[in-house]
């Protein structure tokens, strides 16, 4: 492996993991969160996946745009948006699962239990298949 590589890897475990542990936030959120609610979480992974998708379309119109839609990697540098925007994406929706799962762990220990940890947990969902879409629709070049 080489070390640019390994140092970005690195760099997207201490992300996701500092995510993780930053669930607290959102099990002390203000409001009413003590039972779950399978519709709205359906409905936000669809609309952050839809987003994704939506952001990806009106770039690959934009004739100023020059990034590459490549496949995301977890061995690529995910702070060149202009460059390599899926790993922007990649990064954040998985920095929302690990958050969204944080918080769900920690709301279900509590009493009363908190179901607030749905709602990162179905936006990064959202967006991970949102560039899983879009990573499959676009060539190895990053073209359409």
């Amino acid at each position: 492996m080489k070390t640019a590589s390994s140092v970005w890897l690195l760099a997207r475990i201490a992300i996701v993991g500092g995510s993780l542990l930053s669930g607290t936030s959102f099990v002390q959120m203000p409001g009413d969160f003590s039972t779950p609610s399978a519709g709205f979480a359906l409905v936000l992974v669809a609309a952050c996946a839809a987003g994704t998708c939506l952001v990806w379309g009106l770039q690959t119109i934009n004739p100023a745009g020059r990034a590459a839609w490549v496949r995301p990697s977890w061995l690529a540098n995910p702070f060149v948006p202009v460059l390599r925007p899926l790993d922007v994406f990649h990064l954040a929706g998985w920095s929302a699962i690990a958050s969204g799962t944080g918080a769900l762990y920690l709301g279900l220990l509590q009493s009363p239990r908190t179901w607030a940890g749905e709602l990162p947990l179905g936006a990064g969902v959202g967006v991970w298949i949102g560039v899983r879409l879009v990573a499959a629709l676009v060539r190895s070049d990053g073209t359409r």
